[in-house]
């Protein structure tokens, strides 16, 4: 999770596209078409601030979980959120499965 927030942070698209998981829904469209989206989210949003508040190891399908708290900026204005994301082991490491976001 943290070097997903870190690549957010930096730009890294191609870093972002290859911890997605296979089964990710943006990994069923064009990689170009999803690395120009991500791109446009990490030149208009500054990401400030990362918390991890909770995890939990695999379950029985090996799926784990991370909640985390994002702080970040739109346009000056406070865009921050939480999400509960789930990761799977893939492609020899942790994917990124997909997440449920919150206030």
């Amino acid at each position: 999770m943290r070097s997903r927030f870190t690549a957010f942070a930096v730009g890294d698209v191609a870093h972002l596209w290859r911890t997605l998981h296979p089964q990710h829904v943006d990994r069923q469209r064009e990689r170009v078409v999803v690395e120009r989206e991500l791109g446009r989210v990490c030149r208009t949003t500054r990401f400030m601030g990362l918390t991890i508040t909770a995890s939990t190891p695999p379950d029985a399908a090996g799926v784990a979980t991370v909640t985390i708290t994002v702080r970040a900026f739109v346009d000056g204005r406070p865009a921050g959120f939480a999400e509960t994301s789930r990761f799977e082991m893939a492609e020899g490491g942790w994917r990124y499965r997909d997440g449920d976001v919150g206030p």
